[in-house]
């Protein structure tokens, strides 16, 4: 995370990046934090449920110390799409880096009703998820990749899409290790700019 945060920090002169850790991790700082951003990245655990209950899949984030019926520690999917319509308008992408974000319920035509389609219906057109458990240091490593091409294509004023710099770093990544269990979890979903 800290190697996201400085790079965008770097990258972008005087951009604001909060990051939320430990106690300030909560579902009511996030509320408050992600409207406006240009990337929302969640490092956390995912939880997901495949039956009928698919819309109580969630991230795991801090417990407030003063725990609510809209904050108990967890994001859902129902909360995403009862409460945070619009409010990832400008947001350009959101990378769910956590195991199994983009396992849900299957809804024939539809594809997987999971975690994705609550942010996109927040507004945001694009969004990075996992299909199984993920290794920790190879998803480090993707993530950290994917926003430094991200923001080397935007210093050489690149019209770059974000599909082509994390097809590029998965590559990369593919190249060292083999297997996919290291390379291939993420996926990207939605507008490839």
């Amino acid at each position: 995370m800290k190697r996201i945060r400085d790079t965008l920090r770097r990258e972008e002169a005087g951009a604001k990046v909060a990051v939320l850790m430990r106690e300030n991790a909560t579902r009511t700082e996030l509320f408050a934090k992600a409207p406006g951003s240009r990337y929302v990245h969640l490092a956390t655990h995912g939880l997901t449920d495949t039956s009928r209950r698919a819309e109580y899949s969630s991230l795991a984030l801090t417990q407030p110390r003063v725990v609510t019926r809209e904050d108990f520690g967890f994001l859902t999917l129902v909360d995403l799409l009862d409460n945070w319509w619009g409010k990832l308008a400008n947001t350009e992408l959101v990378v769910l880096s956590a195991c199994d974000t983009q396992r849900g319920r299957i809804e024939s035509g539809e594809g997987v009703f999971g975690m994705p389609w609550g942010f996109m219906y927040a507004g945001c057109p694009s969004v990075i998820a996992s299909l199984w458990q993920v290794s920790d240091d190879s998803t480090a490593e993707l993530m950290a990749g994917l926003y430094a091409e991200i923001a080397a294509a935007e210093k050489r004023q690149d019209a770059v899409a974000k599909l082509t710099a994390f097809v590029k770093v998965r590559r990369a990544l593919r190249a060292k290790h083999r297997q996919p269990y290291y390379w291939a979890p993420f996926i990207y979903l939605g507008d490839p700019n």
